[in-house]
């Protein structure tokens, strides 16, 4: 992301000449986009249900009925996962206006480039009315060069002419907007990957973050070519939690645990954290994570990654993004191709959330040290699954389930939920100890 940055600010500095010096500026155009809600979670889930019973149908085209609110709530998931860049979008009957404000690199002339896309209801795909760097509208040509080039420096997996062909027409009123679209699910997943991958950096020491790191480091490259469980990693960083945290107040407990998960998420997790690994994989510690894969729970190593990757989220206060982010890929997972829904995924990720939210608890943090350094069992973290259906294709899901809204679901949610929390390492009884 930092060479795309780069390239947008020399992009925005070559064509100076034509009026796109305008867009630089020491303040943004657009505000922070504030945190992301539990509402907005909701709003994002409704969007992707009707993207998944599209894809269901198989029909083409295929249209998605997006309201004013959950395309706020959309740009603000979207946007506070992309640390350079604000985003919003203003609706009318005639034009769907996006504004994007990007951070730019250290430079001593501006903070940021504003520009603006001007996007008219049509019946004939997506057309483009106008550009403006800040409040001046660029020449046709050279607005649509950075019209262009933006999709490519903000995913840098994408162009514009495959989302503008993805595109058959855009219905617009001040209250919703609407999309006729061909379906495309590799340009759809590539967006999704570039648009979650760029979460953030979270405060916290590298130097702390390098000895947990360091000691995960040292306990996989020692591992032979078998199936190892996460129980004994978690043991390893929790146990050094506990050391170097036993004779001080709690909240250097909680300090600790932050480093201990963050080396966890940075070694097992599938959500990268540029700035953090380049801090901390160094020397010795270089590359990718030996035998991290090697690395399981109930067998499988995916369900690592989710729970390392809610974790780190959950770092950033952000359970409901977590959740709801495991619930869109379970999404895609049930539709065809994919690798069907999976009720240990969701509670690997809840598992994940749990143990962030209680690690970083100062009422809690010395709980999760002392079970976690006291050589745990699956069964201390992570609930029973045995009497819930696994690998659900599509039909089977909804065979059972009907959906995500219904009544037989959210009690098998509220299940597995229930025994999460009744887990040693987060009942209140046990935590009372």
């Amino acid at each position: 992301m930092l060479f795309a940055v780069a390239g947008f600010a020399i992009l925005v500095l070559a064509v100076g000449s034509w009026g796109a010096w305008h867009a630089l500026d020491r303040e943004a155009a657009v505000p922070p986009p504030g945190p992301v809600q539990w509402q907005d979670a909701h709003h994002a889930r409704r969007v992707l249900a009707q993207y998944r019973q599209n894809l269901q149908a198989g029909e083409e085209p295929a249209s998605l009925i997006i309201a004013k609110a959950e395309l706020d709530s959309l740009w603000r998931i979207v946007t506070r996962n992309m640390q350079a860049t604000r985003g919003m979008a203003s609706l009318s009957d005639t034009m769907l206006e996006v504004r994007i404000s990007q951070k730019l690199p250290r430079n001593p002339f501006a903070r940021f480039a504003n520009f603006s896309f001007g996007f008219p209801a049509s019946e004939t795909g997506l057309q483009l009315a106008y550009v403006k760097a800040g409040e001046q509208r660029l020449p046709r040509l050279m607005g649509q060069l950075v019209a262009r080039l933006l999709p490519q420096f903000l995913f840098e997996t994408a162009n514009s002419g495959e989302i503008g062909t993805a595109i058959l027409s855009l219905r617009l009123s001040e209250n919703e907007l609407g999309v006729q679209y061909r379906v495309n699910t590799d340009l759809a997943n590539r967006l999704f990957t570039a648009l979650t991958r760029n979460t953030p950096d979270w405060a916290a020491s590298p130097e702390k973050v390098r000895l947990y790191y360091a000691r995960l480091h040292t306990l996989c490259v020692a591992f032979e070519n078998r199936r190892y469980q996460a129980a004994e990693t978690l043991n390893a960083i929790f146990s050094l939690a506990q050391a170097r945290s036993s004779a001080v107040g709690q909240a250097a407990a909680v300090s600790e645990n932050r480093a201990a998960l963050l080396a966890f998420a940075l070694y097992f997790g599938d959500l990268p954290m540029p700035h953090l690994a380049a801090a901390v994989r160094t020397d010795t510690l270089a590359g990718p994570p030996p035998n991290a894969r090697l690395v399981r729970i109930l067998g499988r190593h995916d369900l690592v990654q989710h729970l390392a990757t809610s974790a780190a989220l959950q770092i950033n206060g952000n359970s409901e993004l977590a959740n709801a982010l495991g619930e869109i890929k379970e999404f895609t997972d049930t539709a065809p191709g994919g690798t069907g829904f999976s009720f240990a995924d969701l509670a690997a990720g809840r598992v994940g959330t749990l143990l962030a939210q209680h690690a970083l608890d100062p009422l809690t943090a010395r709980h999760v040290q002392k079970l976690l350094a006291n050589n745990p069992g699956l069964s201390d973290f992570f609930p029973r699954l045995d009497d819930f259906p696994e690998v659900l294709s599509q039909a089977d899901f909804e065979r059972i389930y009907r959906d995500f809204d219904s009544p037989a679901y959210q009690a098998a949610i509220g299940k597995i939920d229930a025994r999460i929390q009744n887990l040693p390492l987060f009942s209140p009884r046990a935590n009372n100890q």
